[in-house]
C-alpha cells in the first residue's frame, strides 16, 4: 500500500512540474485553445 501512495505522489509532482513550466492556470486561461474548446463545447452537446 505504501509503495502505491509513493507512485501517485510521484505521478502528482511529476504533473506539478509539468504544469508550473507551462504556466499553470494564468496560462490556460490565455489560451486561444481553451477559448475556442468553450464556444465549441455547446454546439457537440446532443440536443
Amino acid at each position: 500500500m505504501q509503495k502505491t501512495r509513493q507512485v501517485y505522489r510521484d505521478v502528482r509532482d511529476v504533473l506539478g512540474r509539468y504544469w508550473a513550466i507551462y504556466g499553470g492556470l494564468a496560462a490556460l486561461l490565455r489560451s486561444p485553445y481553451f477559448h475556442l474548446s468553450i464556444v465549441l463545447t455547446p454546439d457537440s452537446e446532443p440536443f
